[in-house]
């Protein structure tokens, strides 16, 4: 009888078992429901060396890197804890305006997420950390620290005085004192944030800016302290700045928990952040810029008018201000692909950031029809997309994590800016000269623009003051000047050049645009022309002035008419006293001209044309007794003028040579004395008888 109860008891119990177990198995079955209900996907969370992700769907093989919404919750990963339990799959959504007290805190919270998966790991669309291997000693390179140093168009909104302004790593090196103070002000002005509890006119707090790359990179410029800024950075920055990728990715997760923890989201209790990258992460999503939308080069606009002036202050040629104008939300770094040559005024880089005005220069004239490619890369955030685990089971009371991440583009602009330049042209000036060899003299010429007083400053080998150059050039010597004004008119003067006979090529016109005109200035020796006195014999008269005749005609025996000056000398070989002749200028009229010299006395006529033809003769030659020498020839000198020419002139007189007409003269003297001679002796006679 007992065993009957029993087996009833127990077929009962079993009964109830079963009943039990239905509907345990109706009931998971049912909740599995609630999060799928066939029309939904399921996708897996990948855990893959300490980071989370989840394929794209819509781009196959590539992964979407997932963070963790809930840190009081079961990773989404097997982890010990879960036993044999499987992770669920993880369906689209969570967090909606419901989450949160106002559908205005729901957008920040979703705008600020945003921007901590736009910077965050793998992203860092602004540059805010550097992912390195070894995070011991990292210290930024040069050329790292300069790209800190770009100061961000928000900052420049907030201290207009720092707009324009490029800084380099240099300005420490060189002490560029001006560059320094700059720094050394701005800094100052954002301690003062912090003392006055102020903010920036554009909203930016203290703990905002000391954040950013900029700041820092300009507070390590400031420090006086030894060691150079790179190693200061390090030193201050580096833990914050240089991470491994598992440390990127951590404080990013931790920058979320900590934001959603602020925001009351349920099972996130986070007070504080042990990585310092997760506090610049969380502080930019504060104040940061969000990239949201793809960028479109329809939205940019470039400086078509780009026009290349010289500017003769530095011989480098200069562009008119230029600029990429975009929206706010781009803050778009643009290389430029520049001409060989060509470089950013006051940059050691080819960037440039968008609203900021530039000048280009170039070391020689930048040839037209080559354009400017700018180029630009911009990262921008597509979605962000929020995951929850489907089914919404529990493990040892806790439920699985919610999961968040961003699609997050890459998009390549580019643009090619024209340009042209101001009309120029060149003028190459060489010097020759002719008749004198290897001639050192050094000639003074001047280059003008009489139309043009306003041409100042270097042009090539020239230097310009109001439209005047003055150069000088040696036989061979040939000087440039460059780069100058097109359609101005231009004269060049040789001065001083009595001594040589100029002709030149091109010395007046106009400058042609993009032509070199060669002018030449050939000098050709002049020559002078001595003439000496010498009077010699027992009957010559030293003091007698004797009239020299010169005759000139030119190669193509044309008479020369001109005034020629002349110095006056004393042969050296002259023992006696002579007067020497004053210097003065002689006169030559239809090819002819006169002087009067004296015994001893020389003249030397300066610069006479080369290449002219001369005959030298006295007017009084052979007369009155006189014999006439040409340089001990009685024939009169002529000849070719092509270098230096001394003619003595020389006039001898001896003792009157007798001859029948002097005899017959002499005799009649003779007899006249005798008879004379002879009445005075016989006068004599009668007076001395009448005595006695």
């Amino acid at each position: 009888m007992k065993v009957k109860k029993y087996k009833r008891v127990l077929g009962a119990f079993s009964f109830l078992f079963v009943i039990a177990l239905f509907f345990s198995f109706s009931s998971a079955a049912f909740a599995e429901e609630e999060f799928f209900t066939g029309t939904e996907t399921r996708e897996e969370i990948i855990y893959d060396n300490g980071i989370h992700y989840m394929e794209d769907p819509n781009f196959p093989n590539e992964r979407i890197p997932l963070f963790c919404m809930n840190n009081k919750l079961h990773w989404p990963h097997l982890t010990p804890d879960l036993g044999n339990v499987q992770v669920p799959g993880y369906k689209e959504g969570y967090l909606t305006p419901s989450d949160f007290q106002t559908e205005d805190e729901y957008n920040k919270c979703m705008e600020r997420l945003s921007k901590l998966l736009y910077v965050g790991y793998p992203n860092n669309a602004e540059q805010l950390y550097k992912i390195v291997n070894d995070t011991s000693g990292c210290m930024p390179t040069e050329e790292e620290f300069n790209e800190m140093l770009l100061v961000p168009t928000d900052v420049q909104t907030a201290f207009p005085y720092l707009e324009n302004h490029r800084f380099f790593y240099s300005d420490w090196s060189n002490q560029q004192r001006e560059s320094l103070d700059t720094l050394n002000k701005f800094v100052n002005e954002v301690v003062t944030l912090d003392k006055n509890q102020t903010t920036t006119i554009n909203g930016f707090t203290y703990h905002d800016i000391i954040t950013l790359p900029f700041y820092k990179a300009a507070f390590c410029m400031t420090l006086e302290v030894n060691g150079n800024p790179l190693e200061s950075f390090s030193h201050l920055y580096g833990a914050s700045y240089y991470v491994t990728e598992q440390q990127a990715y951590t404080a990013t997760q931790e920058a979320i928990w900590y934001l959603l923890q602020e925001y009351k989201i349920a099972e996130n209790n986070l007070s504080t952040m042990s990585f310092p990258l997760s506090n610049v992460l969380y502080r930019y999503s504060e104040y940061g810029r969000l990239l949201d939308k793809e960028p479109s080069i329809s939205e940019l606009r470039f400086s078509e008018d780009l026009n290349f002036s010289y500017n003769p202050k530095d011989g480098m040629w200069h562009s008119t201000k230029f600029q990429v104008e975009e929206p706010p939300e781009y803050k778009g770094k643009y290389t430029l692909n520049l001409p060989n040559g060509m470089k950013i005024a006051g940059s050691k880089t080819n960037e440039i950031i968008g609203n900021e005005c530039y000048e280009l220069i170039s070391d020689g004239k930048p040839v037209e029809g080559q354009p400017i490619e700018i180029a630009a890369q911009f990262v921008w955030l597509k979605e962000m997309r929020q995951y929850s685990p489907s089914p919404d089971i529990e493990v040892n009371t806790k439920k699985f994590q919610r999961m968040i991440g961003a699609v997050v583009r890459t998009t390549n602009l580019g643009h090619g800016l024209q340009f042209r330049c101001d009309n120029v042209g060149e003028l190459c000036i060489t010097k020759q000269v002719k008749g004198e060899e290897q001639c050192q003299e050094a000639f003074l010429f001047e280059l003008r623009f009489p139309n043009n007083p306003n041409i100042h400053g270097v042009y090539g080998a020239l230097k310009f003051n109001e439209g005047v150059a003055a150069f000088s050039l040696k036989d061979g010597e040939t000087v440039r000047a460059t780069h100058l004004p097109a359609n101005e008119r231009y004269e060049i003067i040789e001065k001083d050049t009595q001594e040589y006979q100029v002709d030149s090529t091109n010395a007046k016109g106009e400058i042609i645009k993009d032509v070199v005109q060669y002018v030449t200035f050939t000098n050709t020796k002049c020559y002078d022309l001595s003439l000496s006195k010498i009077v010699e014999g027992k009957m010559g008269d030293k003091t007698k002035k004797f009239t020299m005749i010169v005759q000139l005609t030119s190669q193509s025996g044309k008479p020369v008419k001109g005034s020629f000056s002349y110095t006056g000398s004393v042969k050296e070989e002259i023992e006696t006293e002579v007067d020497k002749p004053k210097d003065g200028t002689i006169f030559f009229e239809n090819g002819r001209a006169e002087i009067l010299l004296s015994h001893g006395q020389q003249i030397t006529i300066h610069n006479l044309p080369p290449n002219t033809n001369y005959i030298v003769e006295e007017k009084e030659a052979n007369q009155k007794y006189y014999k006439t020498f040409y340089n001990g020839t009685e024939m009169k000198p002529k000849g070719i003028l092509d270098k230096d020419t001394v003619i003595t002139v020389m006039n001898q007189k001896e003792i009157i040579p007798e001859t029948g007409v002097m005899v017959k003269h002499r005799g009649s003297g003779s007899a006249a004395v005798i008879g004379i001679v002879g009445i005075i002796f016989l006068y004599c006679i009668i007076i001395s008888r009448r005595k006695g």
